[in-house]
């Protein structure tokens, strides 16, 4: 029996979001991920208040709005929402 989880990738970059989903994708005992995508913080703070999601991996440096304010966005809307901070940045 496997734990689902629904998981949104926000980042802009094509290569990283399917890199996350591909990792995701080979681990699916005793979880099976439900994964969808973003591509802007403003996609991923309407997909959001939208529907619901487990766990959103937010990349920090997006154009417009970056992931900080994206967060903060999502996490008014729906706080019990688990956010994980991604960047290559230090």
């Amino acid at each position: 029996m496997s734990v689902k989880i629904k998981v949104l990738i926000v980042d802009d970059h094509q290569m990283v979001r399917e890199g996350i989903r591909n990792m995701l994708d080979m681990h699916t005992v005793p979880y099976h991920f439900l994964i969808e995508e973003a591509k802007t913080g403003e996609e991923g703070i309407a997909k959001v208040k939208n529907s619901h999601y487990d766990i959103v991996l937010m990349d920090y440096q997006l154009p417009a709005i970056n992931g900080a304010e994206a967060t903060q966005a999502i996490v008014a809307h729906k706080p019990d929402v688990k956010v994980l901070a991604l960047s290559n940045y230090d």
